[in-house]
């Protein structure tokens, strides 16, 4: 039996700023962005797991197997969470595999967390996002020209920073209709998967 490889759904070098991410809406999605006063972004984050477990006082963790410490970069939040429990932490610095953090952020509390436990790292947070509706003409029974949207699309436009740091990385959409200062409805996509699934190549472009 041969050896299996990865399928992303976008591969991309580092410090490259295309291919744009692009999710197109389905039918099972429910989701009309012709519609208006909808506000649309994304958030990109990649997955690790702690090597062993730290306590309250810890100001320092190790990622098992050093899996996506790459990814990792000063200022960086990272998100622990289990159930009902989440923590977010700022990295600080990285020594070689040790990462340096400031705990209890973004008014979390400090906690105990196991060995194992899965951490996301998070690159950007609900960045703004844009909208791309293509259209087809056709004629109607009357012979009267009607106008339809023939694809909807989410599309994310890479900032520099975004793809300064290689990895494996999951970006998710997220939909809001608004009405006023009131949220009607929200709905992440893709609903089916993690996120959309983007590896980052340590092949620069400055290189």
């Amino acid at each position: 039996m041969g050896c299996t490889t990865p399928n992303y759904d976008y591969t991309i070098k580092k410090n490259d700023t295309k291919p744009f991410i692009k999710y197109t809406i389905e039918s099972c999605d429910d989701i009309d962005l012709t519609e208006e006063n909808l506000i649309i972004t994304a958030s990109m984050w990649a997955d690790s797991n702690l090597k062993n477990k730290i306590t309250t006082t810890d100001n320092y963790f190790e990622l098992k197997n050093n899996y996506n410490l790459e990814a990792i970069k000063e200022e960086d939040y990272i998100l622990i969470k289990k159930f009902n429990s989440s923590e977010y932490m700022l990295v600080e610095s990285i020594d070689e595999t040790k990462i340096n953090i400031q705990r209890a952020q973004l008014d979390s509390n400090a906690q105990n967390w196991s060995k194992n436990n899965e951490i996301k790292i998070i690159k950007f947070y609900e960045v703004e996002a844009e909208v791309d509706i293509e259209y087809n003409t056709s004629l109607n029974v009357n012979g009267e020209e009607e106008t339809s949207a023939s694809s909807q699309n989410l599309v994310y436009k890479w900032r520099d920073e975004d793809t300064s740091s290689p990895g494996v990385f999951f970006l998710e959409f997220k939909v809001s209709k608004i009405d006023g200062d009131q949220v009607l409805w929200t709905k992440k996509l893709p609903s089916h998967k993690e996120g959309i699934s983007i590896k980052i190549t340590n092949d620069s472009l400055e290189a």
